[in-house]
């Protein structure tokens, strides 16, 4: 029986089970043209976050009104709920990307929660719609509260309440294979 040769990688060298691709770091010369970050970029950028963080709140409530709607969508209607589920994710991850920019990394913690819990379940069944909907009370809660940072001992309470309601109804994570050496 013949041996079956190896595939190359773009180097022409045989390919291995990963191949590492460099890419050249654009954005850096596109923010600071050919030169080092400087001072007065850091501060115009600061002063842009500052501009859009006026704002943050309002945006991260009517998402939020639109989360929370979405989760009562997901309690009633049973036969599209894993669709409801999947705007749910996508809502999740919009919450999550903008928390910690503007100050609110609990947001950003338990909106990560939210999103990993969705999607690791096997089923979209009542108990997944629960633990769904107490991630989206936390959100509103964080908001509505105006909690900043990591909400401090309190915050890391409910981080961990959440994580084990997200335990007992999402499957065990598979443990990752160890690298096997040759």
């Amino acid at each position: 029986m013949a041996e079956e040769e190896p595939e190359l990688g773009r180097d022409g060298k045989p390919r291995q089970m990963a191949e590492i691709v460099e890419v050249p770091n654009t954005i850096r010369k596109k923010v600071s043209g050919s030169g080092p970050l400087t001072k007065e970029m850091l501060s115009r950028a600061e002063k842009v976050i500052v501009k859009h963080g006026n704002g943050y709140v309002g945006r991260a409530q009517r998402q939020l009104e639109e989360l929370f709607q979405t989760v009562q969508r997901a309690k009633s209607d049973t036969a599209n709920r894993a669709a409801v589920f999947d705007e749910i994710f996508h809502q999740s991850h919009d919450i999550r990307g903008m928390g910690s920019t503007f100050g609110y990394n609990l947001l950003t913690v338990i909106g990560g929660s939210l999103c990993n819990f969705i999607e690791n379940i096997s089923d979209c069944d009542d108990a997944a719609v629960e633990v769904v909907s107490a991630h989206a009370d936390a959100l509103r809660a964080i908001i509505s509260n105006n909690i900043k940072g990591d909400g401090g001992p309190v915050g890391l309470e409910l981080v961990q309440s959440l994580a084990k309601a997200a335990d007992k109804v999402a499957p065990p994570k598979p443990e990752p294979e160890k690298a096997k050496r040759t």
